[in-house]
């Protein structure tokens, strides 16, 4: 029979696991949306893509993933959260596989929308699920390390789309991608546990954890729009974005030319 003390200690090892598992589906994430850039001269010369139209395959994933987000916000809340991440998974790695098999602009403009639909689920729920198992002592860190897989999948996914393409097309890329998202799913089912929602900040009492209340969706959006705090942060992000999706969706064509 295991101790307190070794039950205690294989639950910390297993938090930090989580965090591992979740870097590579952020990073994973992030190389799916953004490979595409590093592809648009061949896109555009197969193709035969306008400048405007290049930009709307680059800006219809970030129009349907930001729609979308507050419905995968619910989702999170509603549903668990190993789920939400397993099935968003498995959704945009089928839809980055099937981006390798579009034959005209429509099919890419369709593929990458659903692209955005997919990947939106990802984070609230992901998020959640961290929180959950750090607490206050660890959670600034386990975030941290999570979101850095950020920018390590954008400037990956732009350098294996990048070598690969170049010598085999640009198909092969989305090909091995989304086989390997789909052969993670597999993976993840068996290692993703879902904790208890609110488990890291519960004070352990007889009765167990109180149940977490339910709100409507209005009043958590009412909440959210009166709150400065939440406002200044979506401002920034904004902000942010507006600046950084233009870098990375013309930056390689840029240098290309």
């Amino acid at each position: 029979m295991p101790s307190g003390g070794s039950t205690s200690s294989a639950a910390d090892r297993y938090k930090w696991w989580v965090v591992g598992f979740l870097w590579v589906l952020c990073l994973l994430n992030y190389v799916d949306r953004s490979n595409i850039f590093v592809l648009f001269p061949l896109l555009q010369e197969e193709f035969s893509l306008t400048g405007t139209e290049l930009g709307l395959v680059g800006s219809v994933f970030l129009w349907v993933y930001s729609a979308s987000s507050p419905l995968a916000g619910f989702l999170g809340d509603r549903f668990t959260r190993r789920g939400v991440i397993l099935v968003s998974l498995g959704t945009w790695s089928v839809i980055t596989f099937a981006t390798g098999l579009a034959q005209s602009t429509g099919m890419l403009l369709v593929f990458r929308a659903l692209t955005g639909l997919s990947e939106a689920a990802y984070f609230p729920a992901a998020l959640s699920l961290l929180s959950d198992y750090h607490g206050r002592d660890t959670r600034s860190t386990a975030i941290s390390i999570h979101q850095s897989g950020i920018y390590i999948g954008y400037m990956a996914g732009g350098a294996f789309s990048a070598v690969v393409a170049q010598q085999f097309g640009w198909r092969l890329p989305f090909y091995i991608l989304g086989g390997l998202g789909v052969m993670l799913v597999m993976v993840f089912a068996r290692l993703l546990r879902e904790p208890p929602r609110g488990a890291a900040e519960v004070v352990q009492r007889v009765g167990g954890p109180p149940a977490a209340p339910k709100h409507p969706a209005s009043d958590t959006l009412l909440h959210l729009a009166t709150t400065p705090t939440a406002v200044a942060l979506a401002a920034v992000h904004f902000a942010v974005l507006s600046v950084a999706w233009v870098i990375f969706s013309w930056a390689p064509c840029f240098v290309h030319e």
